[in-house]
């Protein structure tokens, strides 16, 4: 018992240096967050999401209408 409590405040801690690190600590100019987020911002990053939210919606598409057939065949 005693065991799991400290693995996971080990856990928390470890979570909570890496959040600190990404978030305060600057990589050069800027932290790992403003970085990040002005990678975000590209228009090459939003085409990808765009393309990933499109294919996302075709997928559950065609998984809610393969679910469909079969219900109707039984």
């Amino acid at each position: 018992m005693i065991a799991r409590l400290l693995k996971t405040l080990w856990v928390l801690l470890v979570l909570a240096i890496a959040a600190y690190v990404f978030f305060f600590v600057p990589v050069g100019r800027y932290t790992l967050f403003q970085h990040s987020y002005r990678i975000l911002q590209t228009d090459a990053a939003k085409d990808l999401g765009h393309s990933i939210e499109q294919t996302g919606k075709d997928l559950g598409r065609d998984v809610r209408d393969q679910v469909h057939d079969l219900s109707r065949s039984r």
